[in-house]
């Protein structure tokens, strides 16, 4: 017995088979051993017996094989595009084949590994194995795949970079504005961004009353040819002004230019919207927002006073005006002054007071702890004080009530009519009565029996 796929015989060592025959010779088994791959699918496995003592001995049985596997894809850039060649607006498309058993059921395009979506309005059209993108722009440009997924798994494809040709522009976040002195270099630098990188910059100057192209001795490419360096000398007033720059590629030249403007030298601005933050008992922060560097660059400065003695407390400095001042005396009235400085001096100075905190104060925030406990405090207070009311009017009340029982008490003592018979039986003859209507004199409801 032997084994075949398609017309090619499987033997050993690469495929084993066994064969076993029953005990009286009429029957034998073949069993074929191996693991199919995505190229076995759809081909034909047959079992051949032969037997040479019979005539025409020969039977065989044929299975094809349906070998499932995750999707295999290719993705290519169109056939009738140069990729060297694609510029800013031009039409692209990409073609994805997909070989997978069984079909994949979703096909997924990725640029830079973040999915696409259909946008046919922006010029993005996708099937499941093509995608355009119509008058593409430069951030279109970067890595492509596509991803297809079956039952078997999800497949990716080979990596497509899409390299899209188009005119510098200025990059952005370049300093714009150089301040300088007569006679002094100014170093402009102009830095664009481009593909492929520019081949030649122009510069010109321009003032109220004229425009001059400079002459290419005055300025030089960089390393990478992405930027261009400007020595600029200004002599008189009419040397002030702007210059702009222009870069050229294989795309064209530079529409808008990048625009600098040379300016008179001179002190910063000063720091504005100062701030006191996060007092504690030694230390605080201060933060402003810087102003105009005065065309050089500039640092910013800060001085702290005790109020009472004038004596300096803390002198920091820092490239950006946001300031942290420790080791401080608590229960201190401070004194600041902060200001901006380059190299053509010093800033108008900004004038703050502020404090740290005494120790009494800390402590009382500290024992407050957290948010929770510092909303509860007042309820506690108006609690207390609610039960404080309640408990002077209960005494208010009670003594009230004992201040009328007492006189009750008194009048039936004074008043002779309301004393029990045998309480006048038991008085003396003489005068523990008299006495009390001596009292009762004072009495204004006892009327006297013996006064005339």
């Amino acid at each position: 017995m032997s084994w075949w796929m398609d017309k090619r015989e499987l033997k050993p060592p690469l495929y084993n088979n066994s064969q076993t025959d029953s005990a009286d010779g009429n029957m034998s088994t073949s069993i074929l051993t191996f693991v199919p791959t995505r190229l076995d699918n759809d081909r034909t496995l047959t079992c051949k017996a032969a037997n040479h003592l019979v005539p025409h001995g020969i039977e065989e049985a044929s299975i094809k094989l349906n070998v499932f596997y995750i999707p295999i894809l290719h993705l290519t850039l169109g056939s009738n595009l140069n990729p060297e060649d694609i510029e800013e607006g031009d039409d692209v498309y990409f073609e994805c084949k997909v070989n997978a058993n069984p079909w994949a059921y979703k096909v997924l395009w990725k640029h830079n590994g973040q999915v696409i979506q259909q946008n046919q309005k922006g010029g993005v059209i996708m099937s499941n194995s093509d995608l355009a993108l119509q008058q593409i722009t430069k951030n279109q440009a970067g890595n492509y795949t596509c991803v297809a997924s079956n039952v078997e798994g999800d497949g990716d494809s080979n990596t497509v970079e899409l390299k899209v040709m188009y005119k510098p522009i200025c990059r952005p976040g370049q300093k714009r504005t150089y301040g300088v002195a007569r006679h002094e270099d100014a170093k402009v630098l102009c830095e664009v961004e481009a593909y492929p990188s520019p081949d030649s910059f122009k510069w010109s100057f321009n003032n109220s009353a004229e425009t001059i192209d400079v002459p290419q001795t005055r300025y030089h490419s960089g390393q990478h040819r992405s930027s261009s360096t400007l020595t600029y000398t200004p002599v008189t007033e009419l040397d002030y002004g702007t210059v702009m720059c222009w870069a050229n590629n294989l795309a064209g030249r530079q529409v808008e230019p990048c625009v600098f403007l040379i300016t008179a030298a001179g002190k910063p601005d000063p720091p504005y919207n100062c701030t006191i933050l996060n007092q504690t008992t030694e230390s605080l922060e201060v933060e402003c927002a810087p102003g105009f560097d005065g065309g050089q660059p500039q640092y910013f400065l800060l001085e702290v006073y005790d109020e009472q003695t004038d004596i300096l407390q803390a002198n920091v400095s820092a490239t950006f005006p946001l300031f942290t001042i420790s080791g401080l005396e608590s229960g201190k009235i401070l004194k600041m002054i902060v200001y901006a400085a380059n190299a053509k001096g010093r800033s108008e100075a900004v004038l703050l007071e502020g404090f740290t905190l005494k120790m009494a104060e800390k402590q009382t925030v500290l024992s407050l702890g957290t948010r929770d406990q510092i909303e509860i405090a007042p309820i506690l207070g108006i609690l207390v004080g609610i039960v404080t009311v309640l408990l002077l009017v209960t005494v208010v009340i009670l003594g009230a009530i004992k201040i009328r029982t007492s006189q009750r008490d008194g009048s039936r003592v004074l008043r002779p009519g309301f004393l029990p018979v045998k309480e006048k039986v038991t008085l003396p003859l003489r005068s523990e009565s008299e006495d009390l209507f001596e009292k009762d004199d004072k009495n204004p409801d006892v009327v006297p029996a013996n006064k005339g």
